[in-house]
């Protein structure tokens, strides 16, 4: 989620922990049966997608779906949030959980500085805001 210790300094942490839980809930109904979301490092999430594929820029298909899902149940205060990624993948971007890792989060850095609201694969195919 970007800028969310921002939320967390307006809004106190119960509200920012109420928009983690609505922010998960939003992307588990947006991945596949065969993704698999996680937490990751305290503040960020990861997913992992079989199946998917860099050449045929499947690996967007999840993170875009993500960043777009609207919620079934919004919550009753309304803040606007964006999402920004990157994505890595086996083997291309390294053979062990922490070279994808590596991978992935520099170019979730890459989303940031590049203006949030994005996803940024490999090459820096980017998934811009819709």
């Amino acid at each position: 989620m970007d800028r969310f210790k921002e939320v967390n300094d307006a809004h106190g942490h119960q509200v920012g922990d109420a928009l983690l839980c609505h922010v998960g809930r939003v992307l588990s109904g947006a991945k596949r049966t065969e993704d698999v979301l996680g937490a990751w490092a305290a503040r960020s999430s990861s997913s992992c997608c079989a199946g998917t594929s860099r050449r045929g820029h499947h690996g967007r298909g999840p993170a875009a779906r993500g960043r777009r899902a609207q919620p079934d149940d919004p919550p009753r205060t309304r803040l606007e949030v964006t999402l920004s990624g990157g994505i890595a993948e086996l083997p291309a971007d390294g053979a062990d959980w922490d070279a994808l890792f590596a991978a992935a989060d520099g170019r979730l850095y890459e989303a940031k500085r590049a203006g949030r609201n994005r996803v940024v694969g490999a090459a820096g195919d980017t998934v811009a805001a819709a």
